[in-house]
């Protein structure tokens, strides 16, 4: 395995699909007003990817320099190809992506505003916290709660809050947040089933390196934990039409359907399936489903009719 391939592994590819997913929620939370802002929403994929990549990469790195394990479960330890330390081409790696990630959320805090240094700052305080310390939240047993609040309300409601702020064609009105908060939610339940499904998979399969419910607790409890969040998830996504004001969308209530079905279904083959990896895989085909649908529907069903709206003075000076 060469350098770039090393680096590339560390990117976690499948995961980024949960970052884009976020984004497209955000993205739809904005829609459905009216704010439809190109460049401001690639920006805000572009940030997305680069800094999970970032995230992704520095947690090989520091259990390549802390020896977790991971690394040597995944053929990744020691030197490269042509003979260079591993820990070398994961430094190269940061460098290269960390530096991707501070231009982007440079053109974000020239294009939105002061703001953008709030979710920057705990961004980077979570990615500290997770590898650091004699508990790195990353090893901890509670880090699916860390999932949620990353890619439910640090993402979603940024990139509702960097499309509104930007947008030429209407004023800004902090009622138009009600929906991204209630997209936070789904998205941000939605990824932490994700984590305790993957930590879940390496514990049955035996090559977990964390603490996770299975681990501790047995995949039952993991189970129904994830049963208890999907319920949560499903009545808020099924009242989402109902903040942009469509009390007759119900054709809406398919995607809140569907994202049931599929997760319990996930949750079935957790327990029952030879191959857990199955789960995994409609967990995350199910977070794709449901950042697309939505952007999807908002842009379709939105009401950007919102001049009657009072105005907030606190993101006015925003």
């Amino acid at each position: 395995m060469n350098g770039l391939q090393i680096i590339m592994k560390s990117c976690s590819a499948s995961t980024l699909w949960i970052g884009a997913a976020s984004v497209a929620a955000g993205c739809a939370s904005a829609t459905a007003y009216g704010y439809t802002e190109i460049f401001p929403a690639l920006l805000c994929f572009a940030f997305a990817f680069f800094a999970q990549c970032t995230g992704n990469i520095g947690h090989r790195y520091y259990d390549e320099k802390y020896g977790y394990g991971e690394n040597l479960r995944d053929c990744m330890s020691y030197e490269d190809d042509e003979g260079r330390p591993v820990l070398y081409c994961l430094t190269e790696g940061l460098r290269i992506f960390s530096g991707f990630t501070i231009l982007v959320g440079l053109g974000l805090f020239m294009m939105a505003g002061w703001w953008t240094l709030i979710p920057g700052a705990i961004i980077i305080a979570i990615n500290w916290l997770n590898n650091h310390g004699k508990h790195p939240w990353s090893r901890s047993l509670f880090y699916p709660i860390i999932t949620f609040i990353l890619f439910g309300p640090v993402t979603v409601i940024t990139t509702d809050l960097v499309i509104s702020r930007s947008s030429l064609n209407q004023d800004f009105v902090l009622q138009d947040l009600k929906l991204a908060l209630v997209m936070s939610i789904v998205m941000g339940f939605m990824a932490f089933n994700y984590h305790i499904i993957f930590r879940a998979t390496h514990a049955m399969l035996g090559i977990g390196v964390s603490k996770s419910f299975t681990s501790e607790f047995g995949v039952k409890v993991a189970a129904g934990i994830i049963a208890a969040s999907t319920l949560i998830y499903t009545a808020v996504l099924s009242v989402a039409p109902i903040e942009i004001s469509v009390y007759t969308g119900y054709g809406f209530l398919v995607l809140p359907a569907v994202s049931l079905i599929l997760s319990f279904t996930s949750i079935y083959l957790l327990m029952k399936s030879t191959d857990p990896t199955k789960a995994l895989n409609l967990s995350l085909v199910n977070i794709v489903i449901v950042g697309l649908a939505t952007l999807i529907i908002f842009s379709i069903i939105g009401y950007p009719s919102i001049s009657d709206y009072p105005h907030s003075d606190f993101l006015d000076i925003i």
